[in-house]
């Protein structure tokens, strides 16, 4: 599950702005102002997180939570033709995702015992790689179909990652 979650965060911060200029009609200055809601999001998202995870056996059941968040505040943001809502749902999207890393790096790492090392460096390589090129997929796309129809591809990242982490935590029972 781990990288896709980086993808949803990524096209939001490279285009999340550009989103609000073609919607809400914002000055391109505006619109990268009003994105402070999505960093708002982030930051209450990691205060609330830090409370939620310091028992074990948590971070399961919150990165379904997160990814529930993330496509409430998103639903909002994508669909929804006014300023103050969508403004809203930038900063729901921001809460949903910001435990999405550090909760599912803990899971994967969780499943390396021994070669925590390794897994981290795969996970970084990987990470690495869908944060450049989701949103140089949503990049491409948007020259083809329009921005806001592009981004169809946050959907389909939270759709992704649900199903990786079932078939993460399924594979982690047997």
């Amino acid at each position: 599950m781990w990288p896709w979650g980086i993808g949803i965060e990524f096209c939001l911060i490279y285009f999340g702005a550009e989103l609000l200029v073609h919607s809400e009609h914002l000055s391109t200055a505006d619109a990268g102002a009003a994105l402070s809601a999505f960093y708002a999001g982030l930051l209450v998202g990691r205060l609330i997180g830090g409370r939620l995870t310091r028992r074990p056996g948590r971070a399961a059941p919150l990165v379904l939570a997160s990814l529930a968040v993330v496509t409430a505040g998103f639903a909002v943001l994508w669909l929804v033709p006014v300023l103050v809502l969508a403004l809203i749902g930038l900063l729901v999207t921001g809460v949903g995702v910001a435990n999405l890393y550090p909760l599912s790096s803990a899971l994967a790492l969780a499943t390396a015992p021994g070669h925590a090392d390794i897994a981290n460096a795969r996970m970084q390589l990987l990470g690495g790689v869908v944060s450049l090129g989701a949103p140089l997929i949503l990049g491409a796309l948007a020259d083809v179909v329009g921005l806001r129809d592009a981004f169809a591809v946050e959907p389909l990242l939270i759709v992704v990652s649900v199903v990786a982490l079932r078939a993460g935590l399924s594979s982690r029972h047997r």
